[in-house]
């Protein structure tokens, strides 16, 4: 706490590993890896409505895997096959929101993100290396009002994602940009103390696969203090995300 109207938390790790050759052929199962993350948040109380947040977080992650004397010792003619693989990833992310009364509420939150991963490793005799960026947006603005036993949300959404290759390699990928509207609806009407179904609504357009209307459907029971119980459905969808490939490879 800073001062009566501004708090911060930070959270700052590390993991370090060691190679493991669990079977003992030579190879790592268990990959050579650090992971650090560091992450502050500022909390501002501008007056007794209006709060702000902001946020960034930065992680960096590296392994090593395959043959345990390249791991170690670097590429040798008698020891050829590394891969290894580096991401760094930072976030930024705000929200504001301001208390227009009791029951009503206005809500802005936006992300920027920034993600950078570099694959490299021999792959049918050729070194294979993927060296891109992904950069994306998520902005909502929303607003909560309570009418008696029902909450009702309603907001709009955009989202962008810009991906680039960074080297020049052997990967057959284009770079692309892809942009979404959006437009939801959801209520929760509380029918009881214990008993609460939940509905929504949400129109998405992308630029390059079109629109979708996805609708969706909850029933939430408070059976006790200690047990919940939630039955859901839904609509959703995905575009193609390169970087979130496990194993990219040049074919």
């Amino acid at each position: 706490k800073l001062s009566d109207k501004v708090g911060y938390t930070l959270f700052a790790g590390a993991n370090v590993k060691s190679p493991i050759d669990v079977n003992k052929d030579g190879f790592s199962e268990i990959p050579e890896h650090q992971d650090y993350i560091f992450h502050p948040r500022f909390f501002f109380t501008l007056n007794q409505k209006t709060k702000f947040n902001v946020g960034i977080t930065s992680t960096i992650d590296n392994r090593k895997t395959g043959d345990m004397e390249a791991i170690k010792n670097e590429v040798t003619a008698a020891h050829p096959y590394l891969r290894k693989e580096n991401t760094l990833r930072n976030v930024l992310d705000l929200q504001y929101t301001h208390d227009f009364s009791k029951i009503n509420t206005l809500t802005f939150k936006t992300a920027l993100s920034s993600y950078q991963r570099e694959v490299s490793y021999p792959y049918r005799g050729i070194d294979f290396h993927l060296k891109a960026a992904q950069y994306s947006t998520y902005s909502e603005l929303s607003d909560r009002a309570t009418l008696g036993k029902n909450t009702l949300v309603t907001g709009v959404n955009l989202i962008t994602e810009s991906f680039r290759k960074i080297s020049d390699d052997v990967v057959p990928l284009s770079n692309y940009d892809y942009v979404t509207v959006g437009l939801f609806v959801q209520n929760d009407w509380k029918v009881a103390d214990k008993f609460t179904v939940e509905a929504g609504l949400r129109y998405d357009h992308h630029n390059v696969n079109g629109s979708f209307v996805l609708p969706r459907i909850a029933l939430f029971y408070k059976a006790s203090d200690k047990l919940s119980l939630r039955l859901a459905s839904g609509a959703g969808y995905k575009a193609a995300n390169i970087l979130a490939l496990s194993d990219p490879t040049p074919y």
